[in-house]
């Protein structure tokens, strides 16, 4: 069932897990409102919150990073609501602008003349997951913190 203040995506990258996951705390300085609070480069979490505005108490979007192959990593990025009973898609529209900044982030660094870094924006393949212990978010295999409710997850 879908929440009335969450939103997600996820998009493929044709780069090192490493440099996606500094293009993330790059992009988020690109976004009006949104501050890293914790970032762990070892299991590829970051933790962004928006704060309180018009719309809403503020939100926290977890994001995972994990490199399925060399030079082929998976961003993942959720966003729900601090409080709010609903977000009129703020939520969404979060998670979309942090996903065009990242975006936009990896295209400036890549080289001149190179091709811009391919995207694949859809869902990590599912044989490669597991659940959350505490939400039942279904996770990328190898995933440390649950990317809905920021749970560390067993062996973390």
């Amino acid at each position: 069932m879908a929440s009335l203040t969450s939103g997600e995506g996820a998009a493929l990258f044709q780069n090192s897990r490493e440099e996606v996951f500094n293009a993330v705390l790059e992009a988020v300085n690109r976004v009006p409102g949104m501050k890293v609070k914790q970032a762990d480069q070892t299991s590829g979490y970051i933790l962004i919150t928006v704060g309180v505005n018009l719309w809403s108490w503020g939100e926290d979007l977890p994001v995972q990073i994990t490199e399925s192959a060399p030079r082929q990593t998976w961003l993942q990025i959720a966003s729900s609501s601090k409080f709010a009973l609903i977000d009129f898609g703020k939520n969404q529209r979060n998670v979309d602008r942090l996903m065009a900044s990242v975006s936009e982030v990896l295209a400036a660094r890549a080289q001149p003349g190179a091709p811009a870094p391919k995207v694949q924006q859809s869902a990590p393949p599912p044989p490669a997951q597991v659940a959350c212990p505490n939400c039942g978010k279904a996770l990328a295999a190898g995933a440390k913190f649950c990317t809905s409710c920021g749970s560390p997850l067993a062996g973390s």
